[in-house]
């Protein structure tokens, strides 16, 4: 029995058996990530005559292998909020040195309204940093806003949302992993929206498809559609609550992505902070 399990088990994370469980809709995959590759978070940049956006990039040897020192290459993709490329950049990592990355400074003049996101590859040589291991590499790490008007050095940061698009270090092959669920999915907002002045909103697509969204007010016997959208692949939305619903109510977003948790932008009078939904 235990032989049996163990076979099970091993087919069911094949590419075949990811499929078969999709189809049947039993634990389906929330992503499909193969070994050697790189994988990134998909990280919101906010309208950058607004904002400035940073990323902590860095060196990832001390944390995952003290005794990997070497130098590597990380990429940088920008993207519009259409999923469209927008820009890219690469930078050398040495080990040990913490780089503040301005997002605003690879953003294209003509590009920097509407917001987008952002990927972090990491092309260090993984079968050395990981001693052989089957091992795949994501960036999970802190992106920071600070309103431009703002005259204080404070600003407020959020780390990853979900795993989202990644990269074959070797062909430089770029591609969104999240997996289409054949059931409906539905995510409800865990954070209290009504302490501040208006909140936002955030999600993003990282499917290959476009992903149609509706959004509920109240989510009880008495649950609201108050919007109804579709997201270009690697495209994202924001919601405002001066416009598109009631900071008083829970908001719930149905789709067939099974984790499309918003990232929450509440806007007090002197300040405003960010959190995962």
């Amino acid at each position: 029995m235990k032989y049996i399990m163990r076979t099970l088990r091993y087919w069911a994370k094949t590419k075949l058996g990811i499929y078969i469980r999709h189809f049947l809709n039993i634990y389906p995959a929330s992503m499909s990530l193969s070994y050697g590759e790189v994988s990134s978070d998909l990280f919101l940049w906010r309208d950058a005559n607004v904002y400035d956006n940073y990323f902590n990039l860095n060196h990832l040897g001390p944390i995952l292998n003290p005794n990997y020192t070497d130098n590597y290459k990380a990429l940088l993709v920008i993207y519009g909020c259409d999923g469209i490329r927008l820009a890219s950049q690469e930078f050398i990592l040495e080990y040990g040195k913490a780089n503040l990355v301005s997002i605003n400074d690879i953003i294209p003049k003509n590009k920097k309204k509407k917001g987008g996101t952002f990927a972090i590859f990491h092309l260090a040589n993984l079968k050395i940093m990981f001693d052989n291991q089957k091992i795949c590499l994501a960036e999970r790490g802190i992106a920071c806003y600070k309103l431009k008007s703002d005259t204080s050095d404070f600003m407020s940061s959020v780390h990853g949302n979900s795993f989202a698009i990644a990269c074959n270090p070797t062909t430089m092959a770029i591609r969104l992993i999240g997996c289409y669920q054949k059931k409906l999915h539905q995510y409800r907002c865990q954070i209290d929206l009504s302490d501040s002045l208006y909140c936002e909103l955030v999600v993003v697509n990282f499917l290959t498809k476009p992903l149609v969204v509706c959004v509920y007010e109240n989510c009880s016997d008495n649950k609201k559609k108050i919007k109804e959208f579709t997201m270009s692949p690697g495209g994202m939305i924001t919601l405002d609550s001066r416009y598109d619903f009631d900071v008083n109510s829970i908001i719930e977003f149905e789709s067939h992505l099974n984790f499309l948790r918003p990232l929450i932008f509440k806007h007090y009078t002197n300040h405003f902070d960010i959190l995962h939904g």
